[in-house]
Parts: structure tokens; sequence; C-alpha cells
């Protein structure tokens, strides 16, 4: 499965750093549903995992 993770400041950074596609991590937040309109007026959602923490796991490369 694939979820849509945000993350902000120095988890952000961390993330940004040492992070790379096909890494295993762990992350810790919360879920939180946004909603917008899109340009043809209709109603979109979609669900986010806002990041508190990150947790690096596997071997480093």
């Amino acid at each position: 499965q694939w979820h849509r993770i945000v993350a902000f400041n120095g988890t952000a950074n961390i993330i940004a750093e040492y992070v790379k596609k096909g890494s295993k991590i762990g992350v810790e937040g919360k879920l939180v549903t946004r909603q917008w309109e899109d340009k043809d007026g209709e109603k979109r959602y979609t669900t986010e995992v806002v990041c508190d923490q990150v947790l690096l796991l596997g071997a480093k490369a």
C-alpha cells in the first residue's frame, strides 16, 4: 500500500537528507482528511499522515 505522508520543519529536513526511494522508514503522526474544490467545482478529498516523528529502518547504504 501507498500512503501520502506530510512532514514539516526538522522532520522534513531529516527525510530530505536521509530517505531515498525504496528506503524503509517508520512514521508516527495523525491522520488528516482535507477537502477542496477542483477546477470543475467538484469536491475532492484526500487523507494524509501528518508525520511527527520518523524512524530510519534497515541498513545504511
